[in-house]
């Protein structure tokens, strides 16, 4: 009996992920194309009115039929970040000697640390890929007429996109700011 010899998976990430570099306007140059992760800005979905919620449901369903190429939605919690108020707080905290204050300020610096570590912000991404720079500015110039005029699109530094893909690559991992 033949058995044939199934080779092992590769475990080196340059093999996994075919990253290349990130040029300077944002987007990855990739071993089959390009690709981008541009964030889509929150919307209140739940105090909309029926008319509204009909019409971001349309709109959506419009982008899928005219979006060719692949796409995915990204959905992540990030923390919830509160260093500047916090140091904001803590700077008036030194600066105050009236016991009443004090107490005030520090209730406030306490429930920002609680808010810190507890609360998360849900975060909404697509990550879109093309093949060729026509392809590429095509699908970015879709999606701004698409979904624009009920998400409002909008680049992320590299930081945040590094983020992002590490994310995707170790779903285990945890985001600290």
């Amino acid at each position: 009996m033949n058995k044939s010899k199934v080779g092992k998976p590769s475990k080196r990430m340059v093999d996994l992920v075919p990253l290349y570099r990130i040029e300077d306007g944002g987007r990855i140059a990739t071993s089959y194309g390009y690709m981008n992760i541009v964030e889509l800005c929150p919307r209140n979905l739940r105090n909309e009115d029926r008319i509204e919620q009909d019409d971001t449901v349309e709109t959506l369903a419009e982008f899928y039929r005219s979006y060719k190429d692949d796409f995915k939605f990204i959905f992540m919690n990030f923390p919830a970040v509160t260093t500047l108020q916090q140091a904001h707080i803590q700077g008036k905290l030194n600066n105050t000697d009236h016991p009443f204050y004090r107490e005030i300020l520090e209730d406030k610096l306490e429930e920002l640390e609680i808010v810190t570590r507890e609360i998360t912000d849900r975060e909404c991404y697509i990550m879109f890929f093309a093949e060729r720079d026509a392809d590429y500015k095509r699908n970015m110039d879709l999606m701004e007429r698409r979904l624009g005029n009920i998400f409002r699109l909008q680049e992320i530094d590299i930081e945040k996109k590094e983020l992002v893909l590490s994310k995707i690559g170790n779903m285990n991992s945890t985001i600290i700011f």
